[in-house]
């Protein structure tokens, strides 16, 4: 299915206005046993989003496996694409803490 220009560019906007439409229609996640699937988030998941949206420092104290790090990495890819004055700073206790949640945006 081909779209037209409008029909891109619509996309591009709706993109760049919502983080989640985004997320749940552009991004895919690792699998472990099936390899590269659509990231379908989670409600907890929508709501970190929508914090992130909504205050400029976030900190957050999860558990593990939770899939917030992988929510943080799509959150960060879409603020790098559509929003050219926005940085970001990874804070963590180990280097490789950090470089890999680099390496999930770069993915």
């Amino acid at each position: 299915m081909s779209l037209s220009k409008k029909e891109i560019m619509s996309e591009i906007v709706k993109c760049g206005k919502d983080p989640k439409y985004f997320i749940n229609a552009y991004s895919k996640i690792s699998h472990p046993q099936e390899g590269l699937i659509p990231f379908d988030m989670y409600d907890f998941q929508k709501d970190v989003i929508d914090v992130f949206a909504d205050n400029r420092f976030t900190i957050i104290l999860k558990a593990r496996q939770l899939g917030i790090s992988t929510t943080v990495a799509a959150y960060i890819c879409w603020l790098l694409l559509f929003h050219r004055d926005k940085n970001v700073l990874v804070v963590a206790t180990k280097l490789s803490t950090a470089a890999n949640l680099v390496k999930k945006v770069k993915a």
